[in-house]
């Protein structure tokens, strides 16, 4: 795990050794290693910085943070995190808020190897960005891909770093279109349920189940439309990139498209 000192994290955290000091002295950040009388800090606590900056940015006061992380770092649900526990239990919703929200991994029963550490260099930009963007984690020594499915793809790849590069650039690409569009469905939810039910209504037994199956349809469909129209966009853009490409190949090499044709196909043939 890489190290750093007080000036080390003060630069890469953007956040002010007063800060830091403050920070700590609240309980939202850990108190740092000691070599002697140096302060070593590490990737944690330069990943705390990061959250705690994101957080304020956001709105959220340093008491509300402070709840976030000790609830994070205790494992609770969300109920317990936003301090809702008897607010979900009385109106039927602890499937809504203890049901995990990465959909991608619901459908997922069987048990996984652990992902393979990234040989990538811990203190460089790269593995900053993986860990700020919530890409990676760090697992004792060792950065790994949190999603399962990108992190067999990455482990099989001949060169793993274009795959990182590929995920930090999408990821920095569409972050603040995905929230636009996951506040856009919350919102659409919350504005039907009012409609329906009014403000401040709690759903009686019987509709507690149905109300539960709408939220959990509302993030699945959301998910979905977005999965569905992505891949579409990426077929159209594979097929017009490879299209290009070819006729570049029939005009460098003076080819007509039959030509080109049976040279893919020898080749194919070939392989075999």
């Amino acid at each position: 795990m890489a190290e750093y000192r007080i000036d080390d994290l003060v630069r890469l955290s953007g956040v002010s050794s007063r800060n830091i000091r403050a920070y700590q002295e609240r309980g939202l950040l850990q108190k740092p290693a000691r070599s002697g009388r140096v302060a070593i800090y590490d990737e944690r606590h330069l990943w705390t910085l990061e959250v705690i900056t994101f957080l304020l940015q956001k709105g959220y006061t340093v008491a509300h943070i402070a709840d976030f992380i000790d609830g994070f770092d205790r494992n609770l649900g969300l109920a317990d995190i936003l301090g809702l526990r008897n607010l979900a239990e009385k109106t039927g919703m602890e499937q809504v808020f203890m049901a995990p929200w990465n959909t991608g991994r619901r459908h997922s029963e069987k048990a996984r190897e652990p992902n393979t550490p990234l040989q990538i260099d811990h203190s460089g930009q790269l593995a900053r960005k993986l860990l700020r963007y919530g890409i990676a984690r760090q697992e004792g020594d060792d950065l790994v891909l949190v999603d399962d499915d990108i992190a067999q793809r990455v482990a099989a790849a001949k060169d793993q770093t274009f795959y990182l590069r590929l995920l930090i650039g999408v990821t920095e690409a569409t972050q603040d279109a995905v929230q636009n569009l996951a506040d856009l469905t919350v919102d659409e939810l919350r504005d039907r349920l009012v409609e329906q039910y009014g403000e401040g209504w709690i759903a009686p037994q019987e509709q507690r189940a149905e109300l539960a199956a709408i939220i959990t349809d509302v993030r699945e469909i959301g998910a979905g439309i977005v999965g569905s129209r992505l891949n579409e966009a990426l077929e159209s853009s594979v097929l017009r990139v490879v299209g290009q490409y070819l006729e570049g190949v029939m005009t460098r090499h003076n080819l007509t498209s039959a030509e080109l044709a049976r040279a893919l196909g020898a080749e194919e043939s070939e392989r075999e």
